[in-house]
């Protein structure tokens, strides 16, 4: 008890990365365009069998949440590209093995440090080789934050960045959310209206308010939002919760750094559900973020939470071995 109570007390002390955003203006910079070039292989990768994935990612081919010691998939969605909106990716980590590229900046920062442990481990929960769920997905950075922060101007600005340069078949991922912002909502819109899918966090909870309908764009329902669980359990000082939620998924372990150095946990259920959008997407690539979004939930394990909250569904991200 005393174990989950410290780990508890360091998720809360980093929570900022995944809070709401501050309002405020960021400058604009000229987005790079090179990933555009390059063409997605048509091959969606081997199927295959991880003996040392951490427990988060361990359960997610079990029904019951229990480890096995081991984590299969059918495909490693090497046909697919992620986009990870957030800050830098520390891409000589051992984990990307050479699939990440940094794309545009839109912080015009150069004071804070461009590599932050968030944007690095969300990026591993999408497609690290021990990490991630999606093995072989081709991973590009968007950064939107600096100094862990950000403004409703730079999550337009990297979503549309997005939407004009994406290589599909792609996923989009975010753990950042906002106030409410229509702005932002339209370019989520756009984003997916072009065919990309987006994955969003719910959002963390404030001392007053926990309610995930009122951040931006976890409350679209073209959006693919998730919630967080340590385990079978919600924590409400954690994660927001509502009827927008599509489903939930466990913390999991990040990678950070250049070398080979990881962090336990963190925040990265939503990373762990692109994956699982990107191992779709690599059956399926014709399909639309829709079609993505209903099979992902589809796909999801009922009944599984302990104390499911009112409003949400009582759905755990689960991926077919």
């Amino acid at each position: 008890m005393r174990t989950r109570r410290r780990l508890r007390a360091r998720i809360l002390g980093g929570l900022f990365c995944a809070g709401l955003v501050v309002s405020g203006t960021g400058a604009p910079v000229n987005a790079a365009t090179t990933e555009n070039t390059v063409t997605a292989a048509s091959d969606p990768g081997l199927p295959g069998t991880q003996t040392d994935s951490p427990q988060a990612l361990d359960v997610l081919d079990q029904r019951d949440l229990r480890p096995s010691g081991s984590f299969s998939w059918r495909t490693t969605a090497r046909n697919v590209h992620a986009y990870v909106l957030g800050d830098k990716i520390a891409t000589t980590h051992v984990t990307f093995g050479g699939r990440a590229v940094n794309g545009p900046d839109f912080t015009g920062d150069s004071q804070c440090s461009p590599f932050d442990n968030w944007g690095t481990g969300l990026a591993s929960a999408v497609g690290g080789t021990r990490h991630g769920v999606a093995k072989e997905v081709r991973i590009v950075g968007v950064r939107i934050m600096a100094c862990a922060n950000t403004t409703p101007q730079r999550l337009v600005q990297g979503l549309d960045w997005v939407t004009a340069n994406a290589v599909k078949p792609a996923v989009a991922v975010l753990n950042v959310t906002a106030a409410a912002d229509p702005a932002i909502d339209a370019a989520a819109l756009r984003l997916i209206h072009s065919g990309v899918s987006l994955v969003t966090d719910s959002g963390t909870s404030s001392s007053s308010d926990s309610d995930s309908t009122k951040v931006s764009p976890a409350h679209l329902p073209e959006a693919i939002t998730v919630g967080r669980t340590w385990g079978d359990t919600i924590e409400p000082a954690i994660t927001r919760t509502g009827r927008n939620v599509d489903l939930f998924a466990w913390f999991s372990t990040m990678a950070v750094g250049g070398g080979s150095d990881e962090y336990s946990p963190t925040l990265n259920s939503a990373g762990l559900a692109a994956g699982a959008a990107a191992l779709i997407l690599a059956g399926q690539p014709a399909w639309t973020p829709a079609q993505v979004h209903e099979a992902l939930v589809g796909n999801a394990t009922p009944g599984l939470i302990r104390n499911p909250s009112r409003g949400a569904p009582n759905l755990m991200l689960h991926v077919s071995p």
